[in-house]
């Protein structure tokens, strides 16, 4: 997860310094645009990001999580405090969301089962 984290905190920072003539809703959706070219993104902790998209007001990652390493639903509230910590750590990119008003959403998807998680991380909470 703290590779995911690192990974979105970057690619953040380098479209708000790209972006900073434009308005932050701009800058979440190049986020996603370049995040999703990138995709699949194997994150090496049994999590592979399939696909980022902004949705309305919504930045959706949806991801596949290798069952045999992660136990989705023992974890999910642990690994959402540790996303909401991490992105609470670079100012640039609360403030690209609070501007944006753009609200995160993690959707996990279990590879064996199918089962789904999700949690969201909505701009007031950063």
């Amino acid at each position: 997860m703290k590779k995911l984290l690192s990974f979105a905190a970057v690619l953040f920072a380098s479209v708000m310094l790209l972006t900073s003539c434009g308005s932050a809703i701009d800058g979440v959706k190049q986020v996603a645009e370049l995040t999703n070219q990138m995709c699949p993104m194997d994150q090496g902790n049994g999590v592979v990001i399939n696909s980022v998209v902004l949705n309305g007001d919504q930045l959706v990652y949806t991801c596949e999580a290798d069952e045999d390493y992660i136990d989705l639903n023992s974890n999910a509230e642990a690994v959402r405090n540790e996303m909401v910590a991490s992105l609470k750590s670079d100012a640039d990119v609360v403030n690209m969301f609070k501007s944006a008003k753009v609200t995160i959403v993690y959707k996990f998807v279990g590879s064996q089962s199918g089962e789904t998680v999700q949690f969201t991380i909505t701009p007031d909470e950063l």
